[in-house]
């Protein structure tokens, strides 16, 4: 277990109201609910959770105090187990979302404060629906650097960020005005019945996936959705099509996958042991071109299996080259772990 003694900026025991537990390594990562009690002295004990992933990760506790906002530290296993979480004077943030009332699209749209992350993919602190005339209080959070983030849904199911503002908020109250986002609707034309995916480019800073089907006039309408550039894919189907919103009515044209793009997460995985780099284009294995993701995932398979050196055809910044590689040991090793992901795309 882990004992935190939770202090206001006056140096006074502060009241918690939630405690949630994470961990986080290279290659896995948790959050949720936790086991916590109060005890006598003022000071709160949280049940350590071995979450059960590799080692070498940290774990993580945030409080949450509704008068003061949300704090968090991290420990590793066997180190230090009590810990002061001292907050500082609150700070809150009224805005005010110029456009918002009488706009068609009020209803689906909400504010929330973020800490800026280097993926951008940053943890709401507090989401909140605005008033009918577009005003809304975010807060009492820690004063700090934030991100303003709009979200937007989409669906029942979705939301994404469709305006990203940064924040400095001292202690006290602050104020904002920022305008509505513009949000638009992407109607594919399809066929009565076909079902069509879309999702966000995978290096947008957002992540969202849904479906629509067509209706009996023969088209699918996702949306509201803000600008940006989005790919769509029939369900079932290889290939996919990217469209730049706003753009009005599509024809659904899918590029066939004959490449897997390679991402790097860790410097030290296995993918960038092996030689390969972010961004990289796999375009051939042992000297035969893809033409289509099922001839690529059977080139692909069969390399894995054999457990031997293969070529790799790849396109890096323009140019192309090959590289050796033992695919089974880069993508199955256990200990080190892959480091990054391939995923077939349309070249």
């Amino acid at each position: 277990y882990v004992v935190l003694r939770v202090l206001g900026p006056d140096g006074e025991p502060a009241l918690v109201n939630q405690i949630s537990t994470s961990y986080e390594s290279k290659h896995a990562s948790s959050s949720g609910g936790s086991t916590w009690a109060p005890r006598k002295d003022g000071s709160y004990i949280v049940f350590h959770h071995d979450h059960g992933y590799d080692e070498g990760g940290t774990y993580g506790i945030e409080v949450t105090s509704e008068k003061y906002g949300t704090k968090s530290i991290r420990y590793e296993l066997g180190g230090k187990r009590e810990f002061d979480v001292r907050f500082r004077e609150p700070a809150t943030l009224e805005v005010v979302v110029s456009g918002f009332k009488g706009s068609k699209h009020a209803n689906s749209v909400a504010l929330g404060l973020s800490r800026p992350t280097n993926e951008r993919r940053a943890r709401s602190e507090t989401t909140t629906v605005p008033d009918r005339n577009g005003r809304v209080r975010l807060g009492p959070v820690e004063s700090g650097e934030y991100e303003l983030v709009i979200f937007v849904r989409v669906g029942r199911h979705n939301t994404i960020p469709a305006l990203r503002q940064e924040v400095t908020l001292p202690a006290g109250k602050s104020e904002l005005v920022v305008a509505m986002p513009q949000l638009h609707e992407l109607v594919i034309a399809g066929e009565k019945g076909k079902e069509f995916d879309l999702r966000a480019e995978r290096d947008a800073g957002s992540w969202f996936h849904m479906s629509q089907r067509c209706g009996d006039d023969g088209r699918a309408v996702f949306g509201p959705l803000p600008a940006g550039r989005y790919v769509l894919r029939r369900s079932g189907k290889s290939g996919d099509m990217t469209v730049t919103v706003p753009c009005g009515e599509v024809v659904f044209r899918a590029s066939e996958y004959n490449a897997m793009k390679v991402s790097i997460r860790d410097a030290n995985g296995m993918l960038a042991r092996a030689g390969l780099a972010d961004g990289d284009l796999v375009v051939g294995i042992g000297g035969q071109e893809f033409t289509s993701q099922a001839q690529m995932q059977m080139l692909f398979a069969a390399a894995m299996m054999s457990g031997q050196d293969t070529t790799l055809t790849i396109i890096r910044a323009g140019r192309t080259l090959e590289l050796t590689v033992d695919l089974k040991t880069t993508m199955q090793n256990a200990d080190a772990g892959p480091g990054g992901s391939v995923r077939p795309v349309a070249r």
